[in-house]
């Protein structure tokens, strides 16, 4: 299943009902995370000496949802970026589809709330693992990203889940 052929806005967020958000998570299943693209650039600044090179910021949205007979698709994007001053000199992109099974009759609402929330920790690895093999790739040397342990306040998401 792919979302990669149309163009998809962020859902404004929308509060949803805890039982059935519950009800879904207690039911739903990951059925895919495909990368649906990425981009890679380096600039020759990159490579010259300075030990801020190696100093990586990510960033995270997601770009879009879709709800319909119990699946729920999300499109997640990833983003590392290394700067040295104020100038970007190496930054890696990697946009995924992640694919949930929910209960067919579920609220719609819940079900991008609940994929929406778990997007981010389902596709991390798949992008911590692209970023390694670009780094292999073009000899960038770049770090392993941390590993990620709870969603950061300022995370776009397209529906809010309940606290």
């Amino acid at each position: 299943m792919t979302m990669s052929d149309k163009k998809v806005k962020p859902a404004p967020a929308k509060l949803v009902d805890r039982e059935e958000y519950n009800r879904i998570v207690d039911a739903a299943s990951l059925l895919d995370v495909a990368l649906i693209g990425s981009k890679f650039d380096v600039q020759p600044g990159y490579f010259s000496d300075g030990s801020d090179r190696r100093k990586l910021t990510t960033d995270f949205e997601i770009l879009g949802s879709d709800c319909h007979d119990g699946i729920v698709i999300v499109v997640a994007k990833f983003c590392a970026k290394a700067r040295k001053g104020r100038k970007i000199v190496l930054k890696t992109e990697a946009t995924y589809n992640v694919v949930f099974s929910v209960p067919g009759d579920a609220d719609c609402d819940a079900g991008v709330a609940f994929g929406s929330h778990m997007a981010r920790f389902t596709a991390y690895p798949y992008f911590r693992s692209h970023v390694s093999h670009q780094s292999w790739e073009s000899g960038a040397e770049l770090p392993l990203l941390p590993v990620i342990k709870t969603l950061p306040r300022n995370s776009k998401i397209s529906a809010d889940s309940p606290d």
